[in-house]
């Protein structure tokens, strides 16, 4: 049930930290890390570079099926 609640706080658990909570140790608390501020509070989106070749694979080449 504390692993459950921990990760409904913190989302993600390392190794260590499932460790502590088995041995019933309290975790640390979580650091606040502050939002980049951005001018305008807009999302960058990355995009693929148009025309980069994937490595392996020539002109024309398909890969086989699984």
């Amino acid at each position: 049930m504390r692993i459950a609640e921990s990760l409904l706080e913190r989302e993600i658990l390392d190794g260590n930290e499932v460790m502590q909570i088995i041995k019933g140790d309290t975790l640390p608390p979580m650091p606040i890390v502050p939002p980049k501020d951005s001018a305008d509070h807009t999302q960058q989106v990355l995009r693929p570079e148009p025309n980069r070749r994937l490595p392996g694979l020539s002109e024309g080449e398909r890969p086989q099926p699984a």
